[in-house]
């Protein structure tokens, strides 16, 4: 099934209510499907990659339903990559099932100030 930017795949397994559920959490979550690609994220992840738009006004293009998160890791380049690749090994781990979980703790620094995000899969 192809997905189109902006649309949710997990509304097709239950509903609404489960998209209730996700932005009912406080925490920024995507929910990706076994090749990395992400199905759907909840309000908060949804108002920080909106916070936290490019130079040109547009939305972060690799946090969008449809987007492969794990390809913008295995893809990254310069100062993230290093992190970026760590991030994309353990996710592989938890889907592959290799792990049970995976966390990881980095930077993600914005032009007015500095921050760090704890990752859990």
């Amino acid at each position: 099934m192809k997905i189109k930017r902006g649309e949710s795949r997990i509304a097709d397994l239950d509903g609404d209510r489960a998209l209730r559920v996700l932005d009912a959490v406080d925490a920024n979550i995507a929910v990706l499907d076994s090749e990395g690609c992400i199905i759907s994220t909840n309000k908060g992840w949804r108002n920080f990659s909106a916070s936290n738009r490019q130079l040109d006004g547009s939305l972060p293009r690799h946090v969008a339903v449809g987007a492969n998160y794990l390809a913008a890791c295995s893809e990254a380049v310069g100062d993230a990559s290093e992190n970026a690749m760590l991030v994309y090994e353990g996710i592989r781990a938890v889907i592959d099932g290799r792990k049970r979980q995976f966390a990881h703790e980095y930077p993600c620094h914005s032009p007015d100030r500095q921050r760090w995000f704890l990752m859990k899969v």
